[in-house]
């Protein structure tokens, strides 16, 4: 059942069973010697979650549209592991059961999602979040892949061509010169690559190294920022949903707050759940934790009085996904001219040194 779902809090074991050497090989392909298959993986399971938003809407059941939509995926990338979901589905298990025991499958707030949607069974709008969620951390990796390219060209180009330059004007040997740029940095990239996976690891398999990272990543400046602010935006857009869907407002809201992958607005939401049977307005407590943005809470605020809570906190939480999209289209503009002045520094350097 949905109560049951993985707390953002992390405060029991999560189940973590030993990767074998074919999970570690996917893997390591998957998120570091190849980046673009992390792309081609979110595309394809954007596509398969709008395949089943359309079948659910057409009325089909949800084990019948989770075939169907399996049955057109020509994929071999997920469809091995959707596979493996369908068959837990058959045998009677909770449509987020399976994903829960496979951290590498899904996203923790896909499936937090999936989880809150079993108590509202409005799964057709769930998959269609899910394909919205997709495609919009799609565009913005495209986005940065854009911005970073000829940043990335230029490098390579600079990495390549000033020692080979060097070596022609020094009377060197330029074969042997290229060869060791290549070793050096498919070296570079292995112990990238094998560090990643090392981390990565240590992070599913220990919940309380994982919540420090996540601690640091949020205390980052811009970084930390636009974290926090995409938190708050799926706990709106969630609480939307499922108050929209006949769900109580305090039920909504835990479910929202554990779908959101915000520890802390876990936290705020429970310490605000006593004070608020007890009489005392919800929406003073939350503010008085200084963690959901104004927009929200006035939201918040006017639903209660109005009884449109619904419609106040998604028309809020659309506000807050068009702000996250600009801030994160600026840092990945401010990333790409970091890149070109790198470039700049590497290359003054080189002459410099040539020169003295």
């Amino acid at each position: 059942m949905a109560q049951q779902a993985s707390s953002p809090s992390r405060s029991t074991a999560r189940s973590w069973p030993p990767p074998t050497l074919a999970a570690v090989g996917r893997r390591l392909y998957q998120d570091a010697i190849y980046p673009f298959a992390v792309d081609r993986r979110l595309a394809e399971l954007g596509l398969f979650y709008s395949r089943i938003a359309i079948l659910l809407r057409a009325g089909m059941p949800v084990s019948e549209a989770f075939r169907s939509a399996l049955t057109n995926c020509g994929s071999l990338a997920i469809s091995k592991d959707l596979l493996a979901w369908q068959r837990e589905m058959e045998i009677g298990q909770p449509l987020a059961a399976w994903p829960r025991t496979r951290p590498d499958l899904l996203p923790a707030t896909h499936i937090a999602l999936l989880s809150a949607t079993e108590q509202t069974g409005r799964f057709d709008r769930a998959f269609e979040r899910l394909e919205a969620i997709c495609d919009s951390e799609l565009r913005l990796r495209r986005f940065l892949k854009l911005h970073a390219l000829h940043a990335k060209i230029l490098a390579g180009v600079v990495y390549f061509g000033l020692p080979l330059l060097q070596s022609l004007v020094g009377g060197g040997n330029p074969l042997a010169i290229i060869v060791y740029s290549v070793t050096e940095l498919l070296e570079i990239c292995l112990i990238v690559a094998v560090l990643f996976c090392i981390v990565r690891g240590l992070l599913w398999k220990y919940p309380t190294l994982a919540d420090a990272y996540t601690d640091v990543r949020r205390s980052l400046p811009g970084i930390g920022t636009i974290a926090k602010k995409a938190e708050a935006a799926r706990f709106a857009r969630i609480l939307g949903e499922l108050y929209s869907a006949g769900i109580e407002l305090r039920t909504a809201l835990r479910l929202a707050a554990e779908a959101c992958g915000s520890r802390d607005i876990v936290r705020a939401v429970a310490r605000a759940m006593p004070r608020m049977e007890s009489g005392e307005n919800l929406v003073d407590q939350l503010a008085a934790q200084m963690l959901l943005p104004h927009i929200l809470l006035e939201s918040l605020r006017t639903g209660l009085v109005t009884g449109e809570i619904d419609r106040l906190v998604l028309r809020a939480a659309t506000v807050l996904e068009d702000e996250i999209d600009e801030a994160r289209r600026q840092a990945g503009f401010v990333v790409g001219q970091a890149l070109y002045l790198l470039v700049a520094l590497t290359v003054l350097s080189s002459v410099r040194g040539n020169f003295t």
